[in-house]
Parts: structure tokens; C-alpha cells; sequence
């Protein structure tokens, strides 16, 4: 994938301008981020790639009436050997294949074909918020059950797996209840109280990310534990959804899916820390 920096044009005057910004990243993704984003604002990126039985997925965070349009355009015509510029002069947005206002907080899955597409998006509403535009597979990768910990760790071809049993946190004590794996990660589902966690390990030379989760959250912030900078994403100030972290040779995620019905309970910054350390 070629990466491009943030190209930003106001519409129709060729003005630049510092409100709305865009790039594409390693992950097949591309985000949007609007800072009082003005009515008519154009920012485009990419290119992202679409595989045979894979979905675009959209996912808006904006805030109040604030609209983005967000047009996917086939990059093919510029060719595989394209630079960014070409690609960018290639976009002709009469090509859309998928045409989509995002708005407040949601989410779009659609079925665009395959190949390179370009993201455009355009300010319909004026605001700030950010657009998140992924490529991923319904289903997502399709885990393998294992008897314990080691098992697991066999499974997905890493040297150990160990997870928290037993640890005590501020929601109670910490009760593994299952093991998977897929090539390269292993997954613990725990279980505390009323809340499940999911902690995973990976094989940093195969995976960025083992969290397996694209979700944008209005906070993200990194401590450090045991010496490690630990990445905590979550939509409340302090409370980590998503822990994210790696020691160089593995990566390792940490996922709270939820307490009863609150969709955005997060862990909170004793617990975190106690339990990354737990992670081996």
C-alpha cells in the first residue's frame, strides 16, 4: 500500500487550510479528522485495498450536527506504479462507488468489489469529529478452541502464553475461562465479576495490532508499566477499553467487553497496570 500524507484543499478555491486532515495507514484504513471543519473542506487518501470477500467498513465519531461525505473512488486507472500525485489526479468522483454522509456516531458496512479505492471526504455540515474507513472481513479470523493456556500458545506457534488467574482487581478476582488461537495469536477469554476480558499475544513479526478492533474513541493516552509504554484507548477519560502494547518481539492486547449493558466501561488505571503485568 502506498502511504500519502494529508493532502488538504479547500473546494473550489485551491486554498490550503489546518481543519481537516486525513491519512492511510498500514492497517488498510483510512482516517479523517475534522477540527472546526468548514462547509465545503476536501481532504483525499489512500489507497486502501479490497480483497475477494471483504466489506468497507465506516465508523463516524462526530460530534453535534457536524456531516462528512465520504466518497471510495477505484484508483485503478493510475496504475500499479502510480506516485501519490497521480493517484490523487486520477480521483474523478462521478467513479464512487460507495457515497455515504457519516454523522454523530455510527457505523456503515458495505460490499464495494475488489481493487484500490481512494478516500474522499467532503464537509457537508461544518464541525469536528473524525471518520474512520477500514477494509475487514465479516467474521473477523476464525479462532481455534484450546484445552489451556499452553495449548493455545502451541496452536498459534509462540514460545509461552501466560494470563492473569487469580489477580485481584478493583471488580474482583480474575477467572480465566477459555483459550483460542489463529496463526501467530493467542487469545484468553477472562472473566471478572460481570465484565469479560479478552487478552492477547502475538507475534510481532506477523501482526501491528492483535486487538483486532478499529473502533475510534474520544480518549487515548500511554503509560508506562514495568518499564513498557502501554497504549489505552476508551470513550471516558481514564477508563481503558482497549490496551494496546508490545515488548519488541510480541504484541499484546488487552479488550473489556463491557459490564452489563455499558458498552464503554473501561478499566480503570490500578487494574490496567496489574493485569498488563500479569500478561506474559
Amino acid at each position: 500500500m502506498i502511504l500519502l500524507a494529508a493532502v488538504l484543499v479547500l473546494a473550489g478555491c485551491g486554498e490550503t487550510k489546518t481543519t481537516l486532515m486525513a491519512d492511510s495507514g498500514a492497517d488498510n484504513t483510512a482516517v479523517i479528522v475534522a477540527e472546526d471543519a468548514e462547509e465545503g473542506d476536501s481532504v483525499t487518501t489512500g489507497p486502501i485495498t479490497v480483497e475477494e470477500g471483504e466489506i468497507v467498513a465506516i465508523t463516524s465519531s462526530l460530534e453535534g450536527d457536524a456531516v462528512i461525505n465520504i466518497k471510495l473512488i477505484p484508483a485503478t486507472e493510475a496504475g500499479a506504479d502510480a506516485t501519490p500525485e497521480e493517484l490523487m489526479e486520477s480521483v474523478d468522483p462521478a467513479n464512487a462507488v460507495l457515497d455515504l454522509d457519516g454523522s454523530g456516531s455510527g457505523l456503515a458496512q458495505s460490499g464495494v468489489g475488489t481493487g484500490d479505492f481512494m478516500v474522499m471526504a467532503t464537509v457537508v455540515n461544518p464541525g469536528s469529529g473524525s471518520v474512520e474507513v477500514r477494509v475487514e472481513r465479516p467474521g473477523g479470523p476464525a479462532w481455534k478452541e484450546a484445552a489451556t493456556a499452553e495449548e493455545a500458545a502451541e496452536g498459534a506457534g509462540l514460545g509461552s502464553f501466560k494470563v492473569p488467574d487469580g489477580v485481584e482487581t478493583t471488580m474482583g478476582t480474575v477467572v480465566p475461562l477459555s483459550y483460542s488461537y489463529i496463526d501467530g495469536v493467542a487469545d484468553a477469554d477472562i472473566s471478572v465479576d460481570n465484565v469479560d476480558l479478552h487478552f492477547r499475544k502475538g507475534l510481532a513479526s506477523e501482526y501491528d495490532d492483535v486487538s483486532f478492533e478499529k473502533s475510534i474513541y474520544f480518549h487515548d493516552w500511554t503509560r508506562e508499566v514495568g518499564g513498557t509504554p502501554v497504549k489505552c484507548y476508551g470513550n471516558r477519560d481514564g477508563e481503558a477499553t482497549k490496551t494496546v502494547w508490545t515488548d519488541g518481539k510480541y504484541v499484546y492486547a488487552l479488550l473489556v467487553n463491557g459490564a452489563g449493558e455499558d458498552e464503554d466501561y473501561g478499566l480503570l488505571v490500578p487494574d490496567v497496570e496489574d493485569l498488563v503485568a500479569a500478561v506474559k
